[in-house]
């Protein structure tokens, strides 16, 4: 049986992670741009982690605000990528105009991604990832452990008190940023749960936490059309868009109802 990683060495190794996807980045490669965003996520929840083990002695708005600006320009090529993914299965010539314009905006992206890349201050990351190593290091590992297994709790507890509230799309988009944490948590404790219960109850959050995205993914494709559509009033050849985004709605909420009546069953 494979030793168990401690929580520094699993932080040591989305710190190289991290630091090849931005890198990486810069080819402006729609999977390693998102693969970016993905780790950065982990940073920043890792500081929100360790903000409640230290009492708040680690600062989270200070991680937040080296990473908000790389987050945010590659969230936007994120989801102009989607939006450019999703569009070519309705095969209107309306919907071959917007693409155009994401093409666009796409370019405008990339530089700006490129310039957060250049200004990221790699100095600030490690003097930030020697405070996080030394305090796990320092730290009674059975507390963290403890601690960790307190904070799943709590997030659980959180999940299954915002079930009810789930078909409100707002709320539903927020419970999906639940389980992602619940996911990341479980990645960074070095205790991982290894009862057959437990495994699957996290195999089930990965799933769910992806068919949420795929629904929230055709939200943001709607609003992205709706403000096109505002923006190009007199533009003849863009009005067929309304029918469209009609359709993509119905079936996104069909999606949406399914998605809510299988996440009810499982137990947090």
């Amino acid at each position: 049986m494979p030793a168990i990683k401690t929580i520094t060495q699993t932080y040591k190794e989305h710190k190289k992670v991290f630091l090849k996807h931005l890198r990486g980045a810069k080819s402006f490669d729609k999977e390693r741009v998102h693969k970016l965003r993905v780790e950065i996520k982990r940073q920043r929840f890792l500081f929100k982690f360790l903000a409640v083990l230290s009492k708040n002695e680690f600062k989270k708005k200070k991680a937040a605000k080296l990473f908000s600006p790389l987050f945010k320009c590659a969230g936007e090529i994120r989801t102009t990528e989607l939006n450019l993914q999703l569009s070519k299965n309705y095969r209107v010539k309306a919907m071959e105009i917007f693409a155009q314009s994401l093409e666009t905006r796409k370019k405008q992206n990339e530089k700006n991604l490129f310039k957060q890349i250049k200004d990221f201050d790699k100095n600030k990351f490690e003097e930030l990832s020697k405070d996080v190593v030394h305090f796990f290091e320092k730290e009674n590992k059975n507390a963290i452990k403890r601690q960790g297994k307190n904070y799943v709790k709590k997030i659980s507890s959180e999940i299954r008190l915002s079930l009810s509230g789930i078909n409100d799309d707002e709320k539903l988009h927020e419970f999906r940023k639940k389980l992602k944490d619940l996911k990341t948590i479980a990645s960074f404790l070095e205790d991982r749960p290894t009862e057959n219960e437990q495994n699957q109850t996290l195999s089930a959050v990965k799933i769910f936490e992806e068919k949420i995205g795929e629904w929230h993914d055709r939200v943001v494709l709607t609003h992205e059309l709706e403000q096109f559509l505002k923006n190009n009033k007199k533009n003849k050849n863009v009005s067929s868009l309304s029918a469209t985004i009609v359709k993509i709605k119905s079936q996104n909420e069909a999606n949406k109802k399914t998605i809510i009546k299988e996440v009810k069953i499982l137990k947090f």
